[in-house]
Parts: structure tokens; sequence; C-alpha cells
């Protein structure tokens, strides 16, 4: 058995946790959690956790660990769970997760450095045909799995304390505990498996056990008490080396100048922002008529105010998972009375160092659940001012969470590899963009200013008014995430009176033009779970992040688009996506009167229904813009969309990291206002 040293060795936390979820004590999560930040372990392999199916795995979960579970079936109480370090969850298999409602075992492959993981908990009324089934579906499996040269632990409260350690020679127990007991043996010397615990993991017996067939790789075991569960927590000190995963340039999705900014900070002066930002002659600030300088320009005035009136965030990588200062301390002092415990041979002086580590752990108890009080009151009091803390701290006990798990290349290997997850979800929502069939002429934007003889009435020109901007603006929603020039919604919700002048300057100079600003263009895809195999890009929906800037632009041409739609009755009277207060309800509401009506006069119906696969991102533009111009859309309007469709780019946004920008070639965007009318107008 090859072992891997190393001076960053590995470490493995396992123990019976005794309800790792429960109502009356919501803490053992969080001291889980505290106990990766010390240890960073391979995993952790927790037994009797008597978790069942309506506990989900957001409300358990740990940053940077996959869980795999067994729960008991049929039955409260038991199971069995093990927590594994992401960089190893990506290469691990499921070999068994067995539940007969008395017994839970759990097996997991770990392919690329060849380690099976068995947990198992065992009850101490166990009956002999349950263990030996559980046993029997161990050894299948196994048979199954070459392991000739795989490391393999087993371990788990198995609960045989009349079990001698190290030689394995039985002293008490029933008659059917002590054939149980036998069974276990005999597979361990099967697998060349040797038991490393020798210190009571309960009272003064050893219920928790730990098995391994590589007797190098494990260096010390320790046993220590705590006021979590009445079995002691093993920590085992490996020799196994901790994998280098290749560092890479992280660019976080949202770094822009403006992201440095703590928006939502009751210390931004907002009346002294306004006030400088009324003191700009906007006339001549942006009297350059190229639409891209009008853009740079605004952007770098408003980080100019912003910076003097805006505090910044704060510098700390992650504040979520942070240990606060107090429980460090304490959590110090627990490490260094355990140490004292081991070194310890006077039972008296253990007794009270046992006393103390349970004091500190009483300590520590009571910080989570003050911080889970404080959180809840800071909470509350943003609800008026900062909604967004109060639903960041409400998403953090969701049942359901987002997350991007390991995907599965197309060779068939599992990758958790930030920039090669950004990479194969781009290439997925690439790869349903529609290649345009035809080149045809209306792809040259210069078409539309050539007049159309139709029956309808032309649009060449749309009016927005600084009003219209104004009202546009306060349709934003203040938690809404900033595109890629950064600029957040609450800023111009917040200065919507003064800022309503330099965009409707844009807009005159994009539109005057039949010019937008590329950045204005430009998408961030934020990727989120909809259901399905985790491990497959094509079961993450692509949410696309753009400018506010030009949400209010869009929000203004729609207005205007839709009005010469309606007044020429372009759009049928029977059609009800994506119109004002129209819905699903509106649609069925006339078209079951219809169905019964003709039921119940004798008639036959039959109804067709059509489901467009990807409609959205399939819209060829060249036919698109071809309708446009016959619907009377032409002129300096038919310019704009042109440009508007043709010429966009989309980057996904995955744990920091960015794909390369791909141009998009087909659709309309998705999460614009202005995309669904020219759906509409598509499927006229």
């Amino acid at each position: 058995m090859g072992t891997r040293r190393s001076h960053q060795l590995e470490s493995i936390l396992m123990g019976n946790i005794q309800g790792l979820y429960p109502k009356s004590n919501r803490s053992k999560v969080s001291f889980l959690k505290e106990l990766t930040l010390e240890e960073d372990p391979m995993f952790i392999a927790l037994t009797e956790t008597h978790l069942a199916s309506d506990v989900k795995e957001s409300e358990i979960g740990i940053t940077n660990y996959t869980l795999f579970r067994a729960d008991r079936e049929g039955r409260s109480h038991g199971g069995a769970m093990v927590y594994l370090r992401h960089d190893l969850a990506a290469h691990t298999k499921t070999l068994l997760s067995h539940s007969n409602g008395v017994i839970e075992l759990l097996a997991l492959h770990i392919t690329n450095i060849n380690l099976i993981i068995i947990n198992c908990y065992r009850p101490p009324q166990c009956n002999l045909e349950s263990f030996s089934k559980a046993l029997g579906k161990l050894n299948e499996v196994l048979e199954t799995t070459p392991h000739a040269m795989t490391d393999i632990i087993m371990c788990g409260d198995f609960n045989f304390p009349f079990i001698c350690w190290p030689d394995g020679g039985t002293s008490g127990g029933t008659l059917e505990d002590q054939a149980q007991a036998k069974l276990l043996l005999e597979t361990a010397d099967k697998l060349f498996l040797n038991q490393h615990i020798m210190e009571p993991t309960r009272r003064n017996n050893i219920l928790d056990l730990f098995f391994t067939n590589n007797q190098e790789s494990i260096s010390n075991c320790r046993s220590e008490k705590t006021i979590f569960s009445d079995h002691n927590i093993i920590h085992i000190n490996t020799t196994y080396t901790k994998s280098k995963t290749p560092q890479e340039s992280l660019t976080p999705p949202d770094m822009t100048p403006f992201a440095s900014f703590n928006f939502f900070s009751q210390k931004v002066h907002w009346e002294q922002l306004q006030q400088d930002l009324r003191k700009i002659d906007w006339k001549l600030a942006l009297q350059e008529t190229d639409p891209n300088t009008t853009l740079n320009t605004l952007l770098r005035i408003l980080l100019e105010v912003c910076t003097a009136y805006v505090p910044r965030k704060s510098n700390k990588k992650d504040r979520r998972y942070s240990i606060s200062r107090d429980r460090k301390i304490l959590m110090r002092e627990r490490a260094n009375l355990n140490l004292k415990l081991i070194k310890s041979s006077n039972e008296t002086q253990r007794l009270s160092i046992s006393s103390k580590i349970e004091d500190i752990e009483q300590k520590i108890k009571h910080s989570h659940e003050e911080q889970r009080r404080t959180e809840e009151y800071q909470a509350i009091e943003n609800i008026r001012h900062n909604p967004k803390v109060f639903y960041s701290y409400c998403k953090k006990f969701l049942k359901t969470k987002s997350q991007i798990e390991p995907l599965v290349t197309e060779q068939g290997t599992i990758t958790d590899a930030p920039q090669e997850t950004c990479q194969m979800l781009a290439h997925q929502y690439n790869s349903v963009f529609r290649i345009p069939k035809t080149q045809m002429e209306i792809l040259d934007p210069t078409t539309f200013l050539n007049q159309v003889t139709t029956n309808l009435n032309q649009l060449t020109d749309i009016q927005v008014t600084v009003g219209d901007i104004k009202k546009a603006i306060k349709e934003l929603r203040i938690n809404s995430a900033a595109g890629p020039d950064g600029v957040p919604a609450i800023l111009l919700l917040k200065c919507s009176e003064v800022l309503a002048v330099p965009i409707h300057m844009l807009w005159l100079a994009s539109f005057d033009k039949g010019e937008i600003p590329a950045l204005l263009k430009q998408a961030i895809i934020s990727p989120i779970y909809k259901g399905g195999d985790r491990t497959l890009p094509k079961n993450y929906r692509p949410v696309a992040l753009t400018s506010h800037i030009v949400k209010v632009i869009k929000k203004c041409v729609r207005d205007k688009l839709l009005t010469h739609l309606e007044v020429n009755k372009i759009i049928k009277e029977n059609q009800h996506g994506f119109r004002k207060g129209r819905s699903c309800l509106s649609n069925l509401l006339p078209h079951y009167d219809w169905l019964l009506r003709n039921l119940s006069e004798g008639r036959n119906v039959d109804v067709v229904l059509l489901d467009f696969a990807k409609a959205f991102d399939k819209v060829d533009h060249g036919v698109l813009l071809h309708k446009v111009r016959d619907l009377g859309i032409s002129g300096k309007v038919g310019v704009w969309l042109h440009n508007f469709l043709t010429d966009r780019t989309q980057t996904v946004a995955v744990d920091g990291v960015k794909s390369i920008e791909s141009k998009v070639i087909s659709g309309v965007p998705q999460g614009s206002v202005l995309g669904p009318l020219l759906f509409l107008v598509y499927m006229t």
C-alpha cells in the first residue's frame, strides 16, 4: 500500500452524533462547520444522525463538503452519513447506501486516490439476520469492485462493548451479539482490516470503531469528549497527503469598480451624493455623441462620486463562515485541555480536566445560540432599509439551494474545477443557438432606412422623454443583481431624479447613431439548478445578468413598440403570453368555455398542444428583423433594433471564475423586457 507523505497531511473525524439536526439543538451543524475550518478533514463520518427525507441537504450542509447519507427507513433515529470534501467528492462513486429499518451502511469509492470508505451504524438491539444481510450486501459490492490495491477504511458505531481490543477477543454479550461480532471480525480478516481505536468512545466502552487495511496510513487516533453527544468525537491523523489543485486565476464576476462599495450601508451619504450629481453640467460632460464615450464618461463620474460618499465593503474573504474571536479562544483552550487529558494518568486530574472541557463546550454552544439570536435581530432590523440582508439571512435556512455540483465531462470523468465547469456550461448554452440558414438582406442595417410600403402605419422614430426614463428607473427592483457595468439598481433608484438626465442623453446618442455600447450588450450568465441529475450541464438554467442602464432604455423602447403593435392590431387578440393584464388563467378560461360548450352540444373536439424547445434561444435574427421591417418598424427604430439584436456576447460565471466570452448568434435576450415582445413579433 503506497502511502503519500508530506508535511501537509490529511485528518479524519468520526463519531456518533446522536441527532445531527434536532429541534432542541441546532448548533451541532455549526459545531461541525468550525471543526472543518480548524482541521480541513478529508471526511467526517457520523452515525445515529436521526435524519429523514424531510431534512434537506441545504439545512445540514457544510461549505466545501458534499453530503452522502443513508437515512433510516420506516423508523425514527439511526442513520449513517459522510461529509466528503469537494475535491474528493468530485471523484467519488456511491457503492452502497443501505438501510433496512435496523442497520444503516454507506460505502463510497474515491477513485482518484483509490480509497473505499465504509460507514456503518449498528444499534444495540440489532438482530443477527439484519446485520448478516447488511454485511452480505457490502461483500457483494466489494467483490465487484477490485480492491487488491485499494485502501479501505471501515468505521462507525457497531455497539460491541464486549470485544477486547486490540486482540479482538470477546468477553460477555448475548449469544446473538457474539455471533454478530464474529461476522464483523471475519469480514475484517477477509479484507485485512485492523482496528485502531483503543480509547473509550462512550463512557468506559469502545463502541465506535475504525478499521483500515493500510496500517501505515494512520499515525494517531484520539477520543475527545463533547457535550454535543454522549459519544466522543474521534480525531484520526493520517499520513495521506492533501491533494494539490492547480491555482487558477480567479476573476470574480462582479469585480467591477462598483462592486467594492456597500450601497446598502447606513453610512451612505445619499443627500450629499445627489447634490454632487446635481452640480454636474451633464450637457458639457456628455457632449460627445459617440455612445461608447458617453457611457464611459457617465460611469467614470458615477464612480468618482460614489468613492466620496459610499463606504467600502469589508475585506474579509468569507464572513459567513468565519469563527468569532470568543469561540476561537474557547476552541484553543479546549484543544489544550484535550492534550492534557491524553497525557494525564491521574484519575482525579482527568475528571477535573473533563469537567473544564464540558464547561468550555457549554460556552461554545451558548455562543452559537447568541450569534443566531443576534443575526435574527439584525435581519429584522434591516428589513426596511436593506431587505437584502433579511432575505440573505432567510436563504440560509432554505430547504433547497442552488449549487453547481461537479459535472460529468464528455470523456465521462467528473470535474469540479471552476474554469472547466464554466466552459462546460458555456458550451451547453451555446449549443442551443440556431445557426442562421440563410443570410437575408435584412441583416444589413441600412435596409431599415429605406421606406417600406405597407398597409400599416410606419414606426420610424421614437420620442423618449426624461420623464419616461424616470418612470422606467422606478420599475427596477432595488435588490436586482448588477450587470457587467456594475452599476447597482439602488444607485439609480436613489438618484433617479438626477440620473434620468444623463441616461436620456445616452439614449439620444445611441438612437441617433443606431449603436448600443458594447458593454450594454454583454451578459453574465448565472447557472441555476432546475432539476434532474446535478452532474449534467443541461440541468442548469441560464439566468442572464445585464446592465440596469440598458434595462431602463429597453423599458422605454418596449412601451413605444407595444403601442405601435396594439394600435395597428398586429398582436392578435387571442395572444395572452407576455402581455400586460393577461396570463395563463386568462387564456385557459375562454379555452375551457369553448371546449365545454362544444362538448355539451355533442361536437367532437381535438386539441393540439405544441411546445417549442428553447424557443427564445432559437429565434433567427434574420427572420425576426425581416418581420420587424414588414410590420412597419423601420427608420432609426429598425436600425437600433438591428444593433440591439446583433453582436451580443455572454460569459458564464461560477465560483468567481468566468468562461471565455462567446457570441450570441440567435435568440432574443431572456430576462429582458424587450425580448418577449420581439418573440411575439417573431411568432406573428
